[in-house]
């Protein structure tokens, strides 16, 4: 169960926004698992920060997220070496849930011998970040945040905020969930079905980029929370044929606090 937070929200200081300079919806079928780990995605020829084993062990959305960071940068058609300096925030929607559950499972039965030393650099809040951020080459932070329904709102609070920081050119910001959710039975099992996605974001500074879509997050929410968990599919939909000027609320906090809003390309973040 999530917790609401009950300190206040201060936006005083600098303008939370950030402009979409690329961006890419991947959807990894069950089927799809096995082969994206050995190559998660469109890799440039000679890029040797992802060997076959990296993703080995990995959860799904850590995979379905590396997928669809490389997928960002060829269709941007630029190499991986570009983004050496960039942050990566990962906001995972309950992160090896069923993987754990079975694991709980076979701890219960079998104990510490029935327990893989995976599960703790795999299965934790922070690894889609530090993979993602290994497979890039990545000297800048790495974070993961949220981990439950409203990750996304997580997500984007903490990428606009190292942006306003201006201490980075630019943030990855990569959301993941399973649609529909991988609900783990009485016994542990959660049969793996529907499809894994992954909104991969490469964002950089409110003055940077005019003319692109933009993400920004206001406080003083007044309309009601919307509906979470976001789908990433229609955050996509939207990043592509959006034109009205006006802002589009696609998360709020738990609370409603504080709400993300997209704005087409055409209006700027301001």
């Amino acid at each position: 169960m999530e917790r609401v937070a009950t300190y206040a929200w201060d936006f005083s200081g600098p303008v939370l926004a950030g402009n979409v300079m690329g961006h890419c919806l991947f959807r990894m079928a069950p089927g799809d698992v096995q082969a994206l780990r050995r190559r998660p995605g469109p890799i440039p020829d000679g890029w040797g920060r992802v060997p076959p084993s990296l993703l080995r062990n990995s959860d799904e959305q850590t995979i379905a997220g590396t997928a669809a960071v490389f997928t960002a940068i060829e269709v941007m058609g630029l190499h991986p070496e570009r983004f050496s300096a960039w942050g990566v925030v990962a906001a995972s929607r309950y992160l090896g849930r069923a993987n754990l559950a079975v694991a709980l499972r076979d701890f219960m039965a079998e104990g510490v011998w029935g327990t893989s030393p995976h599960l703790i650099p795999h299965f934790a809040l922070h690894s889609p970040s530090g993979t993602i951020s290994l497979a890039l080459g990545s000297h800048g932070p790495n974070l993961g945040v949220g981990g439950g329904v409203h990750a996304a709102a997580d997500g984007f609070l903490a990428a606009l905020t190292w942006l306003a920081a201006g201490e980075l050119p630019g943030v990855w910001l990569v959301l993941t969930g399973w649609s529909p959710e991988l609900v783990p039975d009485p016994g542990g099992d959660a049969p793996r079905m529907g499809e894994c996605l992954a909104l991969a974001l490469a964002l950089v500074g409110a003055d940077n980029g005019a003319g692109r879509p933009s993400f920004r997050a206001v406080t003083g929410a007044d309309d009601l929370p919307a509906d979470a968990p976001l789908d990433l599919a229609w955050v996509a939909e939207n990043l592509e044929s959006r034109t009205d000027p006006s802002s589009l609320t696609i998360a709020t906090d738990l609370a409603g606090r504080v709400r993300i809003e997209l704005q087409s390309g055409s209006d700027g973040p301001g």
